[in-house]
């Protein structure tokens, strides 16, 4: 079947597939008709190019390509039925049907160029599904006319009083964002790239930027605490998932960011294939950091040549901070590269994503570049690195956790313990030059302050000891209830209440999950969740924070033991 329907392409000259759809009824079969082009040429190919989920693999019916029995799964089936014209050919390109998908050289290669394939297009079709209970209220409030944040603030029109109430837009929108479109790798960068776009749910349809002022309004209204606490859980998944896409679009070719960062920020993101949790976003990254798309290579390959590019690019062991637990994966990976397809909690991703922005803010190495080396020889390969022990760990706390069921205020007990605050607080550090009491807020808030913003959801400084330290020694002080009152507190807050707020917010992000340590000279550490005692603390070239590393059993060295990164 491969060889009547496929034919070779030129991977010099950029050669693509286009999909003739034929015209039919939606009950009639479906007959597409591949042909050849190229990129390069001028006048550029004219075609609109699909965007999909594409389901379960298991779960496939027949269309007709060129001739030949063709198995595609149901829901690009649904999509090319939808789209189907009924008098005339649609040219168009789908990466189920245009690349051969058992040629693992054509995959890698096409997916070189996938980018070029979206943003040369004259249009993305994104089909979200089926039309499902609630989409048609969805699609009529992206496309209602007048609305502006006044009058969906408050609803003081009837017509918006009948159509649109608070618990209506976000019951809607919570099932909208709920779509499994959304949580995938690849849909990113079609809809980034996408010159223009149109959204599909069955008949259902909505042009890509009516969307964006509903999401604008949506987004608005959320940060600004316009609407009740019941509400927001329902649209959670459009905030997190759905706004980050809109943020980031038609980012100009020479401002596209490092692959590193874009696969951070995304990785909540699913793919079938685990590599495409890094090849999904090659075509939105900056072309000098990118990497090159291999599926003949293994998963740990591809994991472990992203780290050390990584490295090697940024000079830098930024990467190392992606590295959450390779304890419980399928792939055997070394310590020191991460596991993009690593379940984390909402928590642990909003720390590694806000880490991955402070990280520059540090300077632990002095400038040094990242000179490390890989061995490849001993049966886990090795990240050898230059560097200075700072300590050994000798204490170490219990992770801090959440103090009640309500998930909002934060137990320390077992760090003021380990770090001995409260006897003599304001006895001399061990570096001298702060007490113990300011070395214990600035270890646990990791010498970062948070600034709550409606846009950007939060901004990083460094702290101001008169203004930020207060409030840290108040919020450990205060009932929950207390501290409830003023997080939620959205509007008329003061210095006080926006700096108990700055403080809950950097809890969450530095202390949550993670452990107070203490090293035999007396330094304190705010360590991940694996601390142990006897655990060293090292600066090496490159690593503009500490690591925290663990000597363990080598494996046929000479030297008895190694040293592997603690996540």
């Amino acid at each position: 079947m491969t060889e009547s329907v496929y034919h070779g392409l030129n991977v010099e000259r950029h050669q693509i597939r286009l999909l003739e759809l034929a015209p039919g009824k939606p009950q009639d079969p479906i007959n597409v008709r591949l042909s050849i082009t190229s990129l390069d040429i001028t006048p550029p190919p004219v075609y609109e190019a699909i965007s999909y989920e594409w389901g379960s693999p298991n779960v496939t019916e027949n269309i007709n390509v060129s001739s030949v029995d063709f198995r595609i799964t149901t829901n690009l089936k649904a999509a090319l039925t939808r789209f189907r014209l009924p008098d005339r050919t649609r040219m168009l390109w789908a990466d189920a049907i245009c690349i051969d998908q058992q040629n693992t050289s054509e995959r890698s290669s096409q997916v070189q160029i996938m980018g070029r394939v979206y943003s040369e297009c004259e249009r993305v079709l994104v089909y979200l599904s089926a039309e499902e209970p609630g989409d048609k209220e969805a699609f009529d409030f992206i496309k209602s006319p007048g609305k502006t944040k006044n009058a969906f603030k408050n609803c003081q029109r009837s017509w918006w009083r009948s159509k649109f109430t608070c618990e209506t837009v976000f019951k809607i929108f919570g099932r909208l964002a709920a779509k499994t479109w959304w949580l995938r790798s690849w849909t990113a960068q079609e809809i980034i790239l996408a010159p223009q776009a149109t959204l599909y749910c069955g008949k259902l349809e909505a042009e890509w930027e009516k969307f964006v002022e509903a999401a604008e309004l949506i987004k608005n209204a959320t940060f600004s605490g316009i609407w009740c606490q019941t509400c927001l859980g329902n649209v959670s998944t459009f905030i997190d998932l759905v706004w980050p896409i809109r943020v980031n679009c038609h980012v100009p070719l020479l401002d596209r960011k490092d692959i590193l960062q874009i696969v951070v920020l995304n990785r909540a993101r699913l793919s079938t294939d685990p590599r495409d949790k890094l090849f999904a976003f090659l075509g939105v990254a900056h072309p000098s950091h990118s990497i090159a798309s291999d599926y003949s290579a293994r998963v740990e390959e591809v994991y472990l040549n992203f780290a050390w590019t990584s490295f090697t690019r940024l000079g830098t062991l930024q990467a190392l901070g992606s590295v959450i637990s390779n304890q419980q994966s399928e792939f055997r990976l070394p310590s020191w590269v991460p596991n993009w397809t690593e379940y984390l909690f909402s928590s642990i991703r909003m720390r590694e994503s806000v880490n991955f922005f402070a990280y520059n803010m540090y300077n632990a190495c002095l400038d040094k570049t990242f000179d490390g080396s890989l061995d490849l020889s001993s049966p886990s390969p090795s990240l050898l690195l230059s560097g200075i022990k700072v300590g050994e760990v000798v204490q170490v706390s219990e992770n801090c956790e959440f103090m009640s069921s309500s998930a909002i205020k934060y137990d320390f007990t077992t760090w003021r313990t380990v770090a001995d605050v409260d006897v003599e607080p304001l006895r001399s550090y061990v570096s001298g030059l702060c007490c113990v009491r300011n070395a214990f807020w600035r270890t646990v808030m990791m010498d970062i302050t948070t600034i709550p913003g409606v846009d950007s959801g939060k901004t990083l400084q460094r702290p101001i000891p008169a203004e930020c330290e207060a409030p840290f020694w108040k919020y450990l002080e205060m009932s929950e209830s207390t501290v409830v009152s003023l997080v939620r507190k959205k509007k008329g807050g003061n210095p006080f209440q926006a700096g108990i707020t700055s403080t809950h917010i950097g809890v969450r992000i530095w202390a949550e999950g993670r452990r107070f340590g203490v090293l035999k000279d007396g330094l304190f550490v705010n360590g991940p969740p694996g601390t142990e005692v006897s655990d060293e603390v090292w600066i090496a070239k490159g690593g503009k924070m500490p690591l925290v590393l663990r000597r363990t059993e080598a494996l046929g060295q000479e030297t008895g033991t190694t040293i592997a990164h603690v996540p």
